[in-house]
């Protein structure tokens, strides 16, 4: 065994005779763990190990019971005496004296670095020589993670590649990544630099419309962190071409009402501002109609706003574009509809309770009168029937069965690809 160098003064030094007496004893009289070790005898000095935090504090404490005035000592992995009794051995300026009795010893190191990890020995100076070991785990703090990978803005159907590294972790720390509130998993790599790991994650993804505004987050979990994981969060932006849809405020718009009809664009950057256009030219009457924003509003229909009207957005991705087929009924048409609560009204509940609903199928008007209105609206949406589930009803005339096909089917706008 290393000779221990003692930094006190003379009048604490034992005899010649006495050290020689404590060289020679056995110092293997306890475990890793400070067990004693079978087949000794004698009183033997009690410890614990310990786990602490890079940064942190640790205490070591050795206690005897019934210790008859023998001398306790603490020593490093090193084998380096940092307090006989009392008296400071070793000048650290983080190593500190808590109690010292005959039957504790109590030590104290702050600012814990990675390098105090190791095994330290408590030492009771009886014949022979008792010794503890405790086992001192340094637990490395991970960084705060970095992602990189981000390229903003991406555009729509690239293929990027997200990573996320921490250091300093020990042990090797856990990296877990979050699509806004939902976990998705990543491929891991760890690394040993030196006493502590480096952890990255990757995350390969195809991005589209749907990621635009999606929040990644990467959160490191480890044993050194007790309060919050660490965590970092990025945004992905994403650039993508509009898309069109044309929402209408009139069912069955007549003359003389207010219609208004909205250009719902999606797209990124922003498709500002729309145009409207009606059958491939201008509007024609621009004090009927008002073009504000997005919305394109008919103070007072007539029969000759019948047309194709249609809305296109565009941005430095592409141009999109939806279509509208108005068709402005007279105004004697809204006295016909009072007669559908009734009968015709059980009619079309029934029919929809057994099979029917609104498709493309016009054998229900071919009998209609051919003075009976027609609208380009409706000239494909009619109740299908389905033969398996039909059931006797009372049946409305041909007339009221095609305003109730108007009533209930609704007419569609018409996206199309640019």
């Amino acid at each position: 065994m290393t000779n221990t160098i003692l930094w006190f003064s003379a009048s604490t030094l034992m005899a010649k005779s006495q050290w020689h007496d404590y060289l020679q004893a056995d110092f293997r009289d306890s475990d890793r763990e400070g067990r004693p070790v079978k087949g000794t005898q004698g009183q033997f000095p009690i410890v614990q190990n310990i786990t602490v935090t890079e940064g942190g504090i640790v205490n070591l404490t050795c206690r005897v019971e019934n210790n008859d005035n023998n001398s306790l000592q603490w020593s490093n992995p090193a084998q380096q005496t940092l307090f006989f009794g009392d008296k400071k051995a070793l000048r650290d300026n983080r190593i500190e004296l808590v109690r010292a009795t005959s039957q504790e010893l109590t030590i104290s190191i702050s600012e814990v670095t990675l390098g105090d990890e190791g095994l330290y020995t408590c030492s009771l100076f009886t014949m022979p020589v008792k010794t503890a070991k405790a086992y001192v785990t340094v637990l490395g703090v991970p960084k705060k993670p970095e992602i990189n990978g981000f390229t903003k803005p991406a555009m729509e159907g690239d293929l990027i590649t997200l990573t996320c590294v921490t250091s300093g972790s020990k042990p090797a720390a856990e990296v877990r990544w979050f699509r806004n509130e939902k976990e998705i998993k990543g491929a891991k790599e760890v690394n040993a630099s030196g006493r502590t790991f480096t952890v990255k994650s990757s995350l390969r993804l195809q991005v589209d419309r749907n990621d635009d505004g999606v929040a990644y987050t990467c959160k490191v979990d480890h044993v050194a962190l007790t309060a919050t994981p660490q965590q970092t969060t990025e945004v992905l932006e994403v650039h993508y071409a509009p898309r069109v849809e044309i929402k209408h405020s009139l069912i069955i718009p007549q003359e003389g009402q207010y219609l208004k009809l909205e250009c719902v664009s999606k797209g990124n950057p922003s498709p500002d501002p729309v145009e409207w256009t009606k059958d491939g030219g201008e509007l024609p009457d621009l004090d009927r109609m008002i073009v504000e924003g997005r919305e394109l509003t008919f103070t007072s229909l007539n029969k000759t706003d019948n047309g194709t009207y249609r809305c296109e957005a565009t941005n430095h991705l592409g141009t999109n574009h939806a279509e509208y087929v108005l068709f402005v009924y007279g105004a004697t048409l809204r006295p016909h509809l009072p007669s559908l609560s009734s009968e015709p009204a059980a009619w079309l509940r029934s029919r929809a309770q057994n099979g029917y609903d609104c498709g493309h199928q016009a054998e229900e008007a071919d009998s209609i009168s051919p003075s009976t209105p027609t609208s380009p609206h409706h000239s494909s949406a009619f109740l299908t029937p389905n033969p398996s589930r039909r059931q006797n009803t009372s049946s409305p005339s041909q007339f009221q069965k095609f305003l109730l096909f108007l009533t209930f089917c609704p007419p569609v706008s018409s996206p199309r690809a640019p």
